[in-house]
């Protein structure tokens, strides 16, 4: 719970924890996975910020960074999707890299999470409903 606050001290504390403890940093993402299914709330995005604070202030490298910014962007683009919208607007809303988002839109479509109009000039993408 630390790990999503923003105050000074409780990112010290982060710091000193993953530093001085053999974490079990899949442990750690399976946890932050776990909570938001039970909860229906996003932790995972103050999480990333604050393992962002870790490598920048800290030099610390969290071994789940690469998959925690994946996992984020598949949560912040089904959300952003509940309602049409197309690449550029994506890009707008969202702060991640371009390849990023494109990638993460080709598996999302892969899986059946989206659906893709291709009929205009820019791909539309949507969010699939579920019951």
């Amino acid at each position: 719970m630390t790990s999503i606050t923003e105050r000074e001290g409780d990112l010290e504390d982060v710091a000193l924890i993953a530093r001085q403890a053999d974490l079990d940093w899949e442990g750690i993402f399976e946890e932050i996975k776990t909570q938001e299914n039970r909860t229906g709330r996003l932790f995972s995005f103050a999480v990333l910020d604050t393992l962002d604070v870790l490598e920048e202030r800290y030099d610390i490298v969290a071994p789940i960074t690469d998959r925690f910014v994946s996992y984020c962007l598949e949560n912040a683009l089904l959300v952003s999707l509940e309602e049409p919208k197309t690449i550029r607007d994506l890009r707008t809303e969202l702060d991640f890299p371009d390849y990023r988002i494109y990638n993460k839109l080709r598996q999302l479509e892969d899986d059946e999470e989206i659906t893709v109009d291709r009929s205009g000039r820019l791909n539309t993408y949507r969010r699939i409903e579920t019951n």
